[in-house]
C-alpha cells in the first residue's frame, strides 16, 4: 500500500470511474501515490485492473496500491494557474483567489487599496508592476493619489502604495500585436498601439468625419428636354372684315385730275368654329451641379458588436 500527500493529478486506467466519484489521483516526488482528499463515512475499496484504492472512515486520504498492471500517469501539477491569468466568471462576486480586472487596486493591508488590501496580492502585484509601465497602470499612495514609481515592486509594496488591475470593464482583450515573434503583426496600430502591454483604444459610437465619407464629394448630372404641340383656343363660328382702297370703275383709281378715291369693303366668309394647331419643341438641356467639398455625418453609428457581459477575473 502506497500513501502520499497530494500535489500532482494524474490519469489511472479507469479515471473514468474515479472521476465520477469526485476523486483525484497524486504523485509524490518519491513515486508513491495517493488519491483524493476525502474523508468517508465508511470504508471503501475499488478494484481497478491490477490496482487497489482503498480509504478508511474519517480518514481524509486515499490509498493506491499497484498489484501490477495500472500505471498512473502524471499530467500536471494541482497549482498550475499561474498569477495574472485571467478568466471569464460567471459569478457576480471574483472567487476566493482571484480579484476582478476593474480598475481597482491592489496593495498590503494597511494600504487602503480599493480591489483587495491583504498580503496575498504580493504575488499580482509584483507581476503587474513589473510587466506594465506607469503610464498604463498609474501606481498611487496610501492616499489614493497618483505617484511615481519606487525602485522596485518589494519596495513599493512594503510602502503600501497601491497598484490598480487592468480595467477591463465594458473592453474586449486582444493578443499584444508582437508577442511571440520578432516584429509587430500591424493589426493593432491605428485606434491604439496593439505593440504596448495594456494599450487600450476604440469608442462605443462613432460619427464619420468627411475624410471618412460622411458624404463624400460628388456631381448630379441632368439631361433634359421638353417636346410639345399646342393649339389656339376657339372662339367659335366668325367671320373677319377686309378693308381696301382702291379706283373708280373697274377698280381703277379715279384720284387722277378730279381728286376723287373709292374706298372698298369686304368679308370673308366663315369657316365655321375651329382652332389653329401650333408645334415646337424646347431643346433638350444638359448640365451638372456638385458639391465643393465633402461633409461629415450628421450623427453618431454604433461600433458595438454582439457582446454578452460576464466578470473579469484575475489570478492573485
Amino acid at each position: 500500500m502506497k500513501k502520499l500527500t497530494a500535489n500532482k493529478t494524474l490519469v489511472i486506467a479507469t479515471l473514468a470511474l474515479v472521476m465520477g466519484l469526485g476523486l483525484a489521483a497524486f504523485k509524490n516526488t518519491d513515486n508513491t501515490w495517493i488519491v483524493g482528499d476525502q474523508n468517508p463515512a465508511v470504508d471503501k475499496v475499488i478494484k481497478i485492473g491490477g490496482g487497489t484504492l482503498s480509504w478508511s472512515s474519517g480518514n481524509s486520504q486515499m490509498e493506491f496500491s499497484n498489484d501490477g498492471g495500472v500505471t498512473p500517469v502524471e499530467i500536471g501539477t494541482s497549482t498550475e494557474i499561474p498569477s495574472g491569468a485571467t478568466f471569464d466568471f460567471t459569478g457576480s462576486t471574483a472567487p476566493t483567489g482571484y480579484v476582478l480586472a476593474s480598475g481597482g487596486t491592489i496593495g498590503s493591508g494597511t494600504s487602503g487599496s480599493t480591489e483587495r488590501a491583504n498580503a496575498d496580492t504580493v504575488t499580482l502585484f509584483t507581476l503587474l508592476w513589473n510587466s506594465f509601465s506607469n503610464t498604463e497602470l498609474v501606481i498611487q499612495d496610501a492616499a489614493g493619489s497618483p505617484t511615481t514609481r519606487g525602485g522596485s515592486a518589494a519596495a513599493d509594496f512594503s510602502a503600501n502604495k497601491r497598484l490598480p488591475t487592468p480595467d477591463l470593464r465594458g473592453r474586449v482583450i486582444a493578443g499584444k500585436d508582437d508577442m511571440g515573434v520578432a516584429g509587430s503583426a500591424n493589426r493593432l496600430s491605428v485606434a491604439l498601439n496593439g505593440d504596448t502591454l495594456g494599450a487600450a483604444g476604440g469608442s462605443q459610437e462613432h460619427t464619420l468625419s468627411a475624410a471618412e465619407s460622411g458624404s463624400p464629394a460628388h456631381l448630379h448630372t441632368m439631361n433634359h428636354g421638353h417636346a410639345n404641340t399646342i393649339a389656339t383656343t376657339s372662339a367659335g363660328a366668325h367671320t373677319h372684315d377686309v378693308q381696301a382702297g382702291g379706283g373708280g370703275a373697274g377698280g381703277l383709281n379715279d384720284n387722277v385730275g378730279v381728286g376723287i378715291q373709292n374706298t372698298y369693303s369686304a368679308r370673308a366668309t366663315s369657316n365655321g368654329a375651329h382652332t389653329h394647331p401650333i408645334s415646337g419643341s424646347v431643346t433638350s438641356f444638359s448640365g451638372s451641379t456638385s458639391n465643393s467639398s465633402a461633409v461629415a455625418a450628421g450623427s453618431a453609428h454604433t461600433n458595438t458588436q454582439p457582446t454578452f457581459i460576464l466578470l473579469k477575473i484575475i489570478k492573485l
